[in-house]
């Protein structure tokens, strides 16, 4: 099922109207169609399940939307990466990539093609 983004979704008789660049996204993209199920989350933890009823050029309208707060649970898995030392920001962009993907251990060391600066 296709998940979207709406920061401040607007929602009046049980309708939520999806507007702006996800609307493109919605029609263009996926070709998703009326009757189709789409998951519309705010960024806050609230997710919107329900049906597209109706599509126009500017906004997607969905009906029968069931709020809820689903359960994140953080991997059982326990990833610990070994990167050898990068030049400039690339480590920086690395290590937070790794951290948002829920890498536990990040472990950097010298190599022998490590550009080393003393």
């Amino acid at each position: 099922m296709a998940r979207f983004y709406v920061p401040q979704p607007r929602i009046e008789n049980g309708m939520l109207t999806v507007e702006g660049d996800e609307v493109r996204h919605i029609r263009r993209v996926l070709r998703l169609k009326a009757g189709d199920n789409i998951v519309v989350f705010d960024g806050l933890g609230k997710e919107y399940e329900g049906q597209i009823a109706k599509e126009g050029p500017s906004s997607v309208v969905i009906h029968d939307t069931r709020a809820s707060y689903p359960r994140r649970e953080e991997s059982p898995l326990e990833i610990t990466l070994a990167q050898s030392l990068l030049k400039g920001e690339k480590m920086d962009y690395l290590i937070q990539k790794a951290t948002e993907l829920g890498v536990k251990e990040i472990i950097p060391f010298f190599s022998s093609r490590s550009v080393q600066l003393y």
